[in-house]
Formats: structure tokens, sequence, C-alpha cells
């Protein structure tokens, strides 16, 4: 008997720092990939309006584009004054608030599963990588209104969790609400983390807490309606959403049923079905490579321990807990909004929800794994997650790549002259037609980056009629300002139309068939173009 203790602290003391080693090399790889595609790909998705405004009006002009969030285009503004276009501030923010919203799952993981703690690793590195949200890359323009808020309101939940809910002293309960009212005063991201956590708090008996955050919630989300003005913006006005959802609630339970699936389960398999790894691709080669090694160590971690395929008895019923927070975070975007997403940087709406979905997913593989195979369930996990994170940094590299060159046909036909120049494509890789346009001109100076535009052919057509229609270019008008997005100072000069298939533009006259082919940018432009 006095054998066994020790044995046990011995056997114990390895397990946590296997467990510990496991957690480094997930640490070092999230740092490294996420550093490298923020890099590589700057300013990448909604980074580029950030861009694009400073070299358009500086500081100032970020701040007067925030009207609906005042607080958060006051931060950009003040850190676009330190840190100009230099790219390093931006995305060192956003590692850090990623790993510190990694170590947050990690956490929760071990507070609802704490029979399955060891599992930890892989939780942190699936909160990470982009598989559900694909918007780990992003800066300030993703972080601020969507990992932060997400950050705080995680926070409070974690510190509610804590301890018994009738335990939570006065001072715990204070910081919880005021981290909630912190978050819901930057952003409206904060109402649906906060109903997330919220029902989360309910299905594990801490009515209380859940009470808290709604106090907290809605203090911060008064002070956000006060100082913003929510008409500036179609998506933040509750007047005009409270028409959309009306119009749209008989089909809101299957969207956010839908949105759910897709978050639990649906993005994982799209991924897996993705995997590939191309003996003349050294880039899938390097990223499974290692996906292996951080995989062997979290499935090394988890072997170490006692009894470590024994399922908790309550693993269910945290389970069902956890999905019930995923429906009730997805509920506020998928009232208003068409499922499935379209574009990649649309995944930020799992953002409020995704460490829980992540522990749910990660629950469910362990609860239904035979007890032989768990450590193999978990390093698939890993194994998958490893892979896209950084297979997602090298298909940054590549995507500014392949923009930067097309940016380089383009700029010969935008030239210096004064008069924009807009460009009717149709839509590729996923990408807005803003974030598509402001990457493109990413290496021009201004103001010759700000005269080339990019439309849609719908909204074109609808703005500027069909293209036998025979317009000049200085009769053409531009359409009604949308917010951030502010149309050159000066008039069209030309209007050209690309029906290219591939990704190499093959640039026309947008009207066609008329004798002196207006909106043409001259014959040698478009030759060039070609």
């Amino acid at each position: 008997m006095s054998d066994a203790r020790p044995a046990a602290a011995s056997a114990s003391e390895s397990t946590r720092r296997t467990t510990l080693l496991a957690g480094l090399a997930v640490l070092i790889l999230t740092v490294c990939a996420l550093a490298a595609g923020g890099l590589w790909g700057f300013p990448v998705q909604d980074d580029t309006y950030m861009i694009r405004l400073l070299r358009m009006g500086g500081p100032e002009l970020i701040r007067s584009e925030h009207p609906e969030r005042r607080i958060m285009g006051l931060l950009i503004a003040d850190a676009v004054r330190v840190a100009g276009e230099h790219p390093l501030p931006y995305v060192a923010a956003g590692v850090l608030c990623w790993v510190i919203f990694a170590a947050e799952t990690a956490l929760l993981w071990v507070r609802l599963f704490p029979a399955w703690a060891r599992a930890w690793p892989a939780a942190a590195l699936a909160a990470v990588a982009p598989v559900v949200a694909q918007v780990q890359y992003t800066t300030l323009t993703t972080i601020l209104p969507c990992v932060l808020p997400a950050m705080l309101v995680l926070g409070a939940a974690l510190m509610l969790l804590a301890r018994p809910d009738d335990q939570a002293g006065i001072g715990a309960r204070a910081a919880a609400a005021l981290l909630v009212a912190g978050a819901a005063a930057l952003s409206e991201y904060a109402m649906a983390s906060m109903l997330a956590a919220a029902t989360l708090l309910v299905l594990s008996r801490r009515r209380r807490g859940a009470a808290t955050l709604a106090v907290g919630a809605g203090v911060g989300y008064a002070l956000y309606r006060l100082l913003g003005d929510l008409s500036a913006r179609v998506t933040t006005d509750p007047d005009l959403q409270l028409e959309v959802t009306i119009r749209r609630i008989a089909g809101a339970p299957f969207r956010v049923v839908a949105a759910a699936w897709e978050g639990l389960a649906g993005a994982w398999g799209r991924s897996a079905a993705a995997l590939r790894i191309d003996v003349e691709s050294r880039t899938t080669i390097v990223a499974a490579a290692v996906a292996v090694v951080v995989a062997l160590c979290v499935a090394r971690a988890w072997r170490s321990g006692e009894a470590a395929s024994d399922r908790p008895q309550d693993a269910g019923v945290r389970v069902g807990a956890l999905i019930a927070a995923v429906l009730a975070g997805l509920l506020p975007p998928f009232l208003m909004r068409e499922f499935p997403l379209t574009r990649i940087f649309e995944t930020r709406y799992y953002v409020p929800v995704l460490a829980f979905a992540i522990c749910a997913t990660l629950g469910l593989l362990l609860a239904w794994s035979r007890p032989g195979f768990a450590a193999l369930t978990l390093a698939g996990v890993v194994f998958l997650s490893a892979d896209r994170l950084v297979e997602g940094a090298f298909q940054e590299k590549r995507l500014q790549s392949r923009l930067d060159h097309l940016g380089e046909i383009w700029r010969p036909l935008v030239g210096e002259k004064s008069g924009a120049v807009v460009v009717v494509t149709p839509e590729r890789n996923g990408m807005s037609l803003e974030e598509t346009m402001a990457k493109v001109t990413y290496r021009w100076g201004f103001p010759a980056g700000g005269r080339l535009w990019i439309m849609r052919p719908d909204d074109a057509k609808t703005e500027f009629g069909p293209r036998s229609s025979c317009r000049r270019p200085e009769s053409l008008r531009w359409p009604q300002k949308t917010i951030r997005w502010p149309y050159p100072k000066e008039g069209i000069r030309a209007l050209l139309w690309d029906d290219s298939p591939s990704s190499d533009p093959d640039l026309q006259p947008y009207f066609r068939g008329c004798a002196e082919s207006p909106g043409s940018a001259g014959a040698a432009g478009v030759a060039h173009a070609r």
C-alpha cells in the first residue's frame, strides 16, 4: 500500500508533464501558423478596408466610417495612428487574441469534462483551426468586433463555472458582469456569445450566473446603442432587422439547425474531404508532417493517463448543454441571414459559439469512441486541425500572390490619369468584391489604388443598364454610398467587362456593339490587360 501512492503520484506527474508538452507543441504551431498566414496574406479579408480607408483619409476617416460601432472605430483609428501600414503589430494582436481564445476553450473543456482533461490541447488547437470559422488570419477588423467580445463573455462564463452557483461571491459576479458589459458595448456579437454562455449556465443549474451575464449584456448593449448610430448600417439597425426577422421567422428554425449542424459536424466533414497530400506539392507535405507530429504528441498525452477510456457518467448531459448553447448563440444571426454562407468572412458568425461547438464536437467523438480507439479519435481531430491551420497559412500566401499578379496586369490600365476604372467581374475565391479590390491594389500607391473599382455583373446591370445601352462613361454616376467603402471622388473614366472563366482577366468594353465603344479604356489598355 505504501508503494502504491508514490507510484500513482509519479504516474500523475508523468501524465501532467506529457500533456504540457503536447500543449506546448500546440502553442508553437498556433503562433507560427497564424503569424505566417497573417503576414503572408496581409491585408486579409476584412482588414482590406482598414488599409484602404487609411490611404484614402487617414485615421479620422476610419473613425468616421464606424458610426454604428463608435468604440471599435476609435480603437482601430488609434491603432492605425501608431502602426500605420506595418502589418506586424496587427498580426501580433491577432495572434495574441486567438491564443487567449484557445486557452479559454481549453479551460472550458477542463471545467466541463474533468475526467477527459488530458484532451485540452486538442480543444485548444481545434478552436484556432480554420475549419468551422475561417477568419483566423485576420487582424483588428475581425478581432475587435468578433473575437474580443467572445473572449470577454467566455472569460466571464469561466469565472462563474469555477465554483457552485450559490458560492460565487459578489466580486466574481461583478467582474463577470463588467466583462460582458464591455463586450456588449464594443459589438453586437457579444449578445450571441452571451446567449450561448447563459444557456450553458442555465442547463448546468447555474441560473444566478446566467442572470449575471444577462444583466451585464443589457447594460453594455444600452451603452452600445447610446453611442452608436445603428441606422447607419442595415445589419445593425434593430428596426430594419426586426422587419427582416418577422418575414423570415417561419424558416428560422431550419436555418439555425442547419448552421448548428455545420458548426458541429458539417464543416469537419467537408475539411476532411478536402484533405489532400500531393507529392508534388511541398506545402501539403509540410502541413501533413507537422500535423502528424502534433497529433502523436496529443495522443500520447491521452494514453499516458489512467482510465483514459472511461466515459464520465454525465458526459451526455454536458454535451447536450453545449449543443443547446450553440443553437442559442446561432439564433440571432440566422434569424436574419440565409444559410448556407457564401463567403469565407461570413464564417465569423460562428466565432461567438466556437468554443462551445468545439467542446461539443470533441465530447461527442470521445463519447462515441470505443475504449481502445479514443486516442485514435483524438489524433484524427488534431491531425485535421493542424493540417488545416498550416495549409491555410500557405493558401493565404498563394492567394495574395495571385492577386498581386492580377494587380500588375491591371495597374497600367488604370495608370495615373484621373477618373476611376470600373471592372465588372464575377466572384472568385469566395471573397467579397471589396476584399478583392483592396488586395489587388495593395501594392499600388494612392490615388491610383483608389481609382480601380470592382463590381459584380448583376449590380452593374442594375446601376449602369444592359450592355447594349451604349452609354458614355462620363454620364455614369456612382451608386449610393455604402458604409466603409467610399467611392472615389473622381468620376468614372472607363467601364470594362471581364467574362473570363479563369483567374486571368479578359477585359472587354462593358457596352458592346457601340460605334465608338464607349466605356473602353482605349484599345491599347484593353490589349495590355489581356
